[in-house]
């Protein structure tokens, strides 16, 4: 089984030459950290370009909190590529009615751009936005870390967690209206092979392609998510077992290509 630990993920995507940082770098991470409200406590590093706020099961930080919007705000992280700078991260409002604030000002339609400390009011809960180095990030190892992306960094598939809060309320509700639903369990065969034979940026290569490949073969109200080191499972809505099948071979065929 392929080592998906911290460690050896970070050994696996070092192995790919444009991910290995030099070592006099500084990196920087901005984090919001919940001070008020249902997240206090919890931090989350913003690790991709933009992360939504809200509601819905599928935001990047999900609140438990009614006053919030389903999508109620998105941060964004401009120069996320260049990690030795200081991050530019923007907030924006999503529509929602209550708004969003900075500093108890209300975001314009344009955006905020957030600086370090900021306070950021979403419904009744507000974050506080810090940017943080290497030794400063190390040093916080303690306390409890979330990271806000919903997505493997492999496969560009969801992660297994949101797949593990989606589950449940698609099951309750298939029940209670009686209406189809299918599972699918896709296994991505040879993978050690590949590793042994190529090494892990080949195999990281093979896993993002067929992320791809799943991607554009499911509907948008399907769930599909990484699953394990070799597996994905992909929840199908409104799907009776023959259709499902039917999907199964498509993708069987199109993987095969690869």
């Amino acid at each position: 089984m392929n080592d998906l630990s911290p460690k050896g993920l970070d050994a696996a995507l070092a192995a790919v030459p444009h991910a290995t940082p030099l070592a006099t770098t500084v990196r920087h991470y901005p984090i919001l950290l919940g001070l008020e409200g249902p997240l206090q406590g919890h931090r989350f590093i913003l690790n991709k370009q933009m992360v939504t706020v809200g509601r819905d099961m599928l935001a990047d930080i999900v609140l438990r909190d009614n006053k919030a919007a389903r999508v109620h705000a998105r941060v964004t992280y401009a120069n996320i590529a260049q990690r030795d700078e200081a991050p530019l991260c923007r907030v924006y409002d999503a529509g929602s009615e209550t708004g969003t604030f900075v500093n108890q000002l209300q975001v314009p339609v344009s955006g905020q751009l957030l600086a370090d400390q900021d306070h950021i009011q979403v419904g009744k809960t507000i974050f506080g936005f810090y940017i943080r180095d290497d030794e400063q990030t190390q040093g916080d190892q303690h306390q409890p870390l979330d990271i806000a992306v919903n997505n493997d960094p492999e496969t560009g598939l969801l992660q297994h967690r949101v797949f593990e809060r989606i589950y449940p309320r698609e099951f309750e509700r298939a029940r209670r209206y009686r209406r189809d639903l299918s599972l699918m369990l896709i296994a991505v065969e040879n993978l050690a092979q590949i590793k042994d034979q190529y090494g892990s940026p080949a195999r990281i290569m093979v896993l993002r392609r067929v992320g791809q490949i799943l991607q554009k073969s499911f509907r948008s109200s399907d769930v599909v998510a990484r699953h394990d080191a070799a597996d994905v499972i992909a929840l199908l809505p409104e799907t009776p077992l023959d259709n499902a099948l039917i999907a199964a071979q498509r993708i069987i065929q199109k993987t095969q290509k690869l």
